[in-house]
């Protein structure tokens, strides 16, 4: 998303529920804009992956669980390399479109990177 809320926002419903470790839950599309403006001021996102392990699809619903990767690194320090579990649902919206209404994410570590890639 190139640091653009806006955009990264469009992957969540307007109700979604997100937890992370270490932070409060945020609910609601606003709380996720506020906090992901937040990241994008202070880090730059270097890489971010996510692999599914389960992916289970019930009518107009998609349940997921599988484990993530991101390196991100604050203005002026080192990157770290963030490593764990998600557990998400999406529902389709009445445009059709797939969207995030609950996402958990679970870190498991976090350690300075010696390499961007």
């Amino acid at each position: 998303t190139g640091g653009d809320t806006s955009k990264l926002s469009a992957f969540y419903s307007d109700t979604v529920l997100f937890a992370e470790t270490g932070a409060p839950t945020l609910r609601g599309i606003a709380k996720i804009r506020v906090a992901t403006a937040g990241v994008f001021t202070c880090c730059r996102y270097l890489e971010s992956r996510v692999r599914p392990e389960i992916t289970e699809l019930s009518g107009r619903r998609v349940f997921q669980f599988g484990t993530y990767r991101d390196v991100i690194q604050p203005a002026g320090q080192s990157p770290i390399t963030f490593h764990g579990r998600f557990s998400a649902i999406l529902d389709r919206d009445s445009a059709n479109a797939w969207r995030v209404t609950c996402l958990v994410v679970i870190r498991d570590s976090s350690v300075p990177s010696l390499s961007t890639r």
